[in-house]
């Protein structure tokens, strides 16, 4: 059911997700490592880093956004936002569906799985940068407030991506119901 395109959208998708997770558990290190920065800044300038380093963390980058996907829902499903046998079940009931609505239910999905990724993402964010409010102390007003930002924009995405599962699902129970 996925066209190249999609798979495109999707593998985007979750290497935007994983760079801010990766961006974020660096905050989450740096907090307990301060030399961490500096250390990565001397060895990018060696010409064997873009070698060993550059290329492995773009794939690295993807598997933590898809580790960070499921994780968020997982988490959807665990505050039980998402019923997971439905919308396991959901694209079996597309199976002859137009072009239009097929396409509509996968982006809704894929959406949803963004948004559930996201959640990881902010809330990582909201601990970096509370990590660093105690660290920094000039900064200790401006990361408190990045870091109340990130948990509203985690409790955003996390309402987000169940409306986005919802309408998904929505479009495949009423073409189930249209199929019979």
């Amino acid at each position: 059911m996925d066209t190249p395109w999609q798979n495109i959208q999707s593998f985007s998708g979750a290497s935007a997700v994983g760079a801010i997770v990766f961006v974020d558990l660096a905050l989450v290190a740096n907090a307990f490592a301060d030399n961490l920065f500096p250390t990565i800044n001397l060895y990018a300038q060696t010409s064997t880093w873009a070698i060993v380093v550059a290329i492995p963390i773009l794939s690295l980058v993807y598997l933590v956004g898809v580790l960070s996907i499921g994780a968020g829902e997982a988490l959807l499903g665990w505050l039980r936002l998402k019923k997971v046998v439905a919308l396991d079940e959901d694209p079996a009931g597309l199976i002859g569906c137009g072009d239009a609505i097929i396409g509509t239910y996968q982006r809704l999905r894929q959406e949803a799985e963004l948004l559930a990724g996201s959640v990881v993402a902010f809330a990582l964010l909201a601990v970096g940068s509370t990590l660093h409010a105690w660290r920094i102390v000039g900064w200790r007003r401006f990361l408190i407030a990045v870091a109340i930002a990130a948990i509203i924009l985690a409790a955003g995405s996390l309402a987000l991506a169940v409306r986005r599962y919802g309408s998904a699902h929505r479009i495949a129970t009423a073409a189930r119901r249209q199929a019979h």
